[in-house]
């Protein structure tokens, strides 16, 4: 069985309330290309790979400016 979604918390909230606020955000997230992207960016060296792309690049530092991702090392 899969354990059920911990209740958000206070900086969550916070950070859908930036999403929600930010049209650039939102575009951002919703674009289909963006979202291949990201998933891409699960596997190793991808995130770095894309992160110094001229096009996704500046994109990606957007969304990791908002806290919506981040590079684990």
């Amino acid at each position: 069985a899969v354990p059920p979604m911990p209740a958000p918390n206070a900086a969550e909230d916070a950070k859908v309330d930036l999403v929600m606020r930010n049209q650039e955000l939102r575009e951002l997230l919703m674009d289909r290309e963006m979202q291949e992207v990201m998933q891409k960016c699960g596997h190793p060296g991808a995130l770095q790979h894309y992160m110094t792309d001229p096009t996704w690049g500046p994109k990606l530092r957007k969304l990791a400016d908002a806290g919506l991702v981040r590079s684990e090392r």
